[in-house]
Formats: structure tokens, C-alpha cells, sequence
């Protein structure tokens, strides 16, 4: 009996299971030729293979284009189909009744409508932020409890089974409209639960009519963000192409935010203007929760640039109180992200180190809900920061910065978790656990990052003290993540302790693998799972030191 045998090429190569992105955007059938297909030999192209995500491309300033696509006509034969099948499903209707699904139906043509007059009054949508109507922003706030427990209600399902198929929509904007609804039904919920422990102003219920009211480029952020938390939230056995086609749309709409931000800063009239600003902001956070790419601190560069065509961060934040949230977040991002970077990296905020102490302490009561932290140690995390960049000054001597650090230590010492912590409340325990976490982090961090420039000496006794409260970080860590609301607020905390747990075993370092883990679900984000590659390559170098770990700019912020 002849047996059939396979050649070497077909047994040692594997044939790839999918087109080149090159013949995918050209729509034509690739070859599957390797390395790189025929075709795009053929048309004098470098083939961009065939890997699941897709490889970013650089054009030069001004050579990007982008084509809309052109409604598909509907024939009267998928009317007629469409009106049988509806006709069809209301005869079934009636003989059980299904009230979730109309209440589906019917949000679901308010959404598409919205959609529609977006696509199409696009002559309306080029206001700047400072047009929004408020006043209305504040009534869709105020009486979004009634409307979002129905919305709730009716798609407390995944992000990809509202019931648009039968409308006319372009993808993006159908990503946008969906970004918005998401947000109100699965993001904004949480967040009412966890602003039990601290009321936060800027958490509100966002209304659909103010959508095309923003900028496009932050319409399409918001669509990363929800793409983006809807991917870290699936199910572990979720298919790996589903997760692909998602990040390919997140990729998508990040480039065109990209795209129609440098045609807005390319522009005197809107170069920095709120809009403008705005939007940096707000893509440096989706690019946070991405983690992705490390062009984070570039992001942050330049829209310190534009801040400073403006007067500087604190004079637009007097002259703008609408622009006061998005400049919170941003001093959030630069203060952490400065403990995080090497002191060559640090985002200057200030023209005069002693500025930045003294407005922190006069708006802390906004920010203290974003980050939970105690007022005098969230000081003390920016006065080492301060002190790590001084290092670097060779006017700044060694003697004079070691008494420095030394107060410095004094003062995170001095602080007692069982005075700040509010008895009052009915969370009084996680007020202590948060207090305690924060204490023994701070002192950690002021430890490992000033022994790292060498401003305080790597003593037996200094190296106790980090021990100790080493010990008690992550005994007050396992304890405050046991609470659901103080979980989303520990990341930073938990960073400093898989820094820490370079002195700990490996019971250690994979509970603080795991907590990361859980904390990336919890909101959505990557940036706990780039924290926890960043820790594990450092764990696996075995080299001691804060500013080996953090050898590049990282910020790790919810």
C-alpha cells in the first residue's frame, strides 16, 4: 500500500491562519506566502506579516488621510426580510411578553438616532468644550438615578449585544455611542459604590445629548477606555480572536484621536486652547490604562508646553474651574509618575520647587477622593520626589539633603493611622487599614528611592526601619484588599510592596502577582499587569535598588 509522506517544508513550517494586514486593508485574498506574501512583493510593498496585532505605522505630519465609508443601500428584498421577521417575532411576542426587550428596542433607537445626527450634522460638532451647556450636563446628573437603574436593567449584558445590528451605523460612531452607554451601565455604577467612602464631585452620570458636543478626539478616547475596560473584564476562556478584534477597534480609535489631535495643536486658534487641553488629558489617561507604549512622558511634555501658553497650571486652574478635574487627574499622573521614573525623567510642574507644596495643600479637598492617600503623607511622596531631583544638582551637598531625608522620615513616622482614620463613619476599619497602607508605603518609598541616589546611607539601622514597615505593608495591604472599595485605590500601595518583596520570599511576590491581577479586572485597566512585568523583571534580575526597578519613566494610577 503507498503511504503518503509530507515534505520538510510543509511539516516544519506552519501556514498561518490568517491574511497579511497589508492584503486585509486592500481587500485581497493573500497567498500565505512566508516570511511575507507574494502579493505584496508584487506591488512593492513590505509585507506586514501576519501576527494577530496589528503594527502600528509612521507617517510623516500631514500625509494621513482618512476616507469615510459610504452607507450600503438596503434592497427592498432585506426591508421586506427584516419587516417579516418583526412581524413574525410580534406574533410570538404575544403569547409571552418580553417588557426587557422592549425597553431594549426602544433605548436602543434613541442611541442610534443620536448616532445618526452625529454622522450626519457633523457642521454642529467643532464647539470647544467651553460651549457645552452645563446647565444641562447638571440636570442629566442629577436625575440619571431614575434612567440609569432602567438602562441597568436592560443591558447589563456585554458591551457587543445591544441590539443596534438594524440600524445604519458607522463603526466608529456605533464604538463612541457604545462607549458612553457603557459607562453608564457598568463603569458608573461601580463608582457609586466605591464614592461610599469619599463623595467624589466629579463622578457623574454622563448624558448621551452632551456626546457631540466634545471634541472628536475625545470621543474617540472614550471609546478606548471602554473597549479597554470591556477587555479586561472578559471571561479567561474567552477566544483569543475576539480579544484580537476588540484591541484592533481600540487601535483604531486611537489613531484617529491621534490624528485629530495634531491637526488641532498644528493650528494657532486651537493649539491650547480648553478644548485642545482637554483632550491631551484625556488621551495620556487612556494611554495609562492601555500601557501599551511607553510615550506616556512625552504626552505629559508637551501638554506642559501648551499649559504654559496659557500662564501655567495653577493660572488655568483659577481662570478655568471647568478645567479643574482634567488638571487634577494630570498633577495625579506627574506626582506618581515621578516616584516611578528616574530623577532625570520627573515632569517639572512648577517654575519654583516651593510652589507645588503650597498649592497641593490649597485644593487637596479635590483631590484626596481620586487617591484616598492622607494629606501630610501625599506631601511627603512630593517632597521625595523634590529631593531625588536635588540629588542630581552638584550645588545641592549630600550632608544638607541627608538632614533632609532624615525629617523627612521623622514626619512619616510622626503620622498615627488611628487619629486620621474618621470614627465616625461606618468604615472606620478600612479608614484605618487605608492610613496604615499608605504610612508604611510613604516610608518605604522614602527608604529605598533616597538610598538609590545615595542620600541616605544604606545603614543597618535605616534598613530596619524598611523592613518593619515593609512587614506591616503587607500585612495592612491583605487586610484593606479584603474591602472592594479600597481595592481600587491600592494600586501605587502595592507597587511599592513588589518592590519591597525583593526582600521577602516567593509567597510574597506571587500574592503580590495575583493582587495586581485581580486589580486590573477590577478597573479595567492594564496598567497593574505592566506593573506586575515591570516587578517580575526586576525580581528575576535580583538587583537591589528603587531606581533599578524603575530604570524607565512608568506611572501606575487608576
Amino acid at each position: 500500500m503507498a503511504q503518503t509522506t509530507k515534505t520538510p517544508e510543509t511539516s516544519e513550517i506552519p501556514s498561518p491562519k490568517r491574511q497579511c494586514w497589508e492584503c486585509l486593508r486592500r481587500r485581497l485574498v493573500c497567498d500565505f506566502a512566508l516570511p511575507g506574501c507574494k502579493k505584496c512583493q508584487k506591488a512593492g510593498k513590505s509585507c506586514p506579516g501576519y501576527d494577530a496585532q496589528k503594527p502600528l505605522q509612521w507617517l510623516a505630519p500631514g500625509k494621513v488621510t482618512s476616507r469615510q465609508r459610504k452607507k450600503r443601500p438596503v434592497s427592498c428584498k432585506a426591508k421586506n426580510d427584516s419587516s417579516s421577521s418583526a412581524a413574525s417575532s410580534s406574533e410570538k411576542g404575544k403569547e409571552k411578553p418580553n417588557l426587557l426587550a422592549e425597553t431594549g428596542r426602544h433605548e436602543a433607537f434613541e442611541l442610534s438616532a443620536l448616532a445618526h445626527a452625529m454622522t450626519e450634522g457633523s457642521d454642529d460638532f467643532d464647539l470647544d468644550v467651553e460651549d457645552i451647556p452645563r446647565e444641562d450636563w447638571n440636570n442629566g446628573s442629577s436625575g440619571s438615578s431614575e434612567a440609569g437603574q432602567t438602562t441597568s436593567i436592560s443591558f447589563g449584558r456585554e458591551l457587543d449585544e445591544f441590539p443596534y445590528s438594524h440600524f445604519e451605523l458607522t463603526n466608529e460612531t456605533y464604538d463612541v455611542v457604545q462607549a458612553v452607554h457603557y459607562y453608564n451601565t457598568k463603569v458608573y455604577p461601580d463608582l457609586l459604590t466605591v464614592m461610599e467612602l469619599a463623595p467624589n464631585p466629579y463622578i457623574i452620570f454622563f448624558p448621551l445629548g452632551a456626546l457631540h458636543f466634545l471634541p472628536v478626539s475625545i470621543q474617540h478616547s472614550l471609546a478606548c477606555f471602554a473597549l479597554c475596560h470591556r477587555i479586561h473584564q472578559l471571561p479567561r476562556e474567552t477566544e483569543r480572536l475576539a480579544i484580537t478584534e476588540k484591541w484592533s477597534r481600540v487601535y483604531y480609535h486611537r489613531g484617529v484621536a491621534i490624528r485629530e489631535l495634531s491637526e488641532k495643536i498644528s493650528q494657532d486658534e486651537s493649539r491650547c486652547n480648553d478644548a485642545t487641553i482637554s483632550s491631551v488629558v484625556m488621551f495620556l489617561c487612556m494611554e495609562l490604562q492601555q500601557s501599551t507604549t511607553p510615550n506616556w512622558q512625552s504626552h505629559a511634555d508637551g501638554l506642559m508646553k501648551l499649559l504654559s501658553f496659557r500662564g501655567g497650571l495653577i493660572d488655568l486652574f483659577h481662570k478655568s474651574p471647568h478645567m479643574r478635574p482634567l488638571l487634577i487627574t494630570f498633577l495625579l499622573i506627574a506626582i506618581f509618575g515621578n516616584a516611578t521614573s528616574p530623577p532625570l525623567s520627573s515632569i517639572i510642574l512648577m517654575p519654583s520647587s516651593s510652589q507645588l507644596p503650597l498649592f497641593i495643600t490649597e485644593v487637596y479637598d479635590l483631590i484626596f477622593p481620586h487617591v484616598l492617600c492622607p494629606p501630610s503623607l501625599f506631601l511627603d511622596i512630593i517632597n521625595i520626589n523634590m529631593l531625588r531631583s536635588q540629588a542630581l544638582n552638584l550645588c545641592f551637598t549630600n550632608d544638607c539633603a541627608q538632614t533632609e531625608a532624615e525629617e523627612l522620615l521623622s514626619h512619616i513616622d510622626a503620622f498615627s493611622p488611628e487619629d486620621w482614620a474618621q470614627p465616625n463613619t461606618s468604615f472606620h476599619s478600612e479608614w484605618l487599614h487605608i492610613g496604615t497602607v499608605y504610612q508604611s508605603a510613604v516610608a518605604v518609598f522614602c527608604i529605598s528611592s533616597l538610598q538609590s541616589v545615595s542620600i541616605l546611607p544604606n545603614t543597618v539601622r535605616l534598613n530596619a526601619i524598611r523592613a518593619s514597615h515593609g512587614d506591616r505593608l503587607f500585612l495592612s495591604l491583605k487586610a484593606a484588599l479584603i474591602s472592594w472599595q479600597v481595592r481600587k485605590f491600592m494600586l501605587w500601595p502595592l507597587v511599592v510592596a513588589g518592590v519591597e518583596a525583593m526582600n521577602h520570599g516567593v509567597a510574597e511576590r506571587s500574592w503580590v502577582e495575583d493582587q495586581l491581577e485581580k486589580i486590573s479586572r477590577d478597573i479595567g485597566s492594564n496598567s497593574p499587569l505592566k506593573a506586575r512585568a515591570v516587578l517580575r523583571e526586576y525580581w528575576r534580575k535580583g538587583r537591589k535598588g528603587w531606581d533599578r526597578c524603575f530604570d524607565v519613566p512608568y506611572a501606575f494610577i487608576v
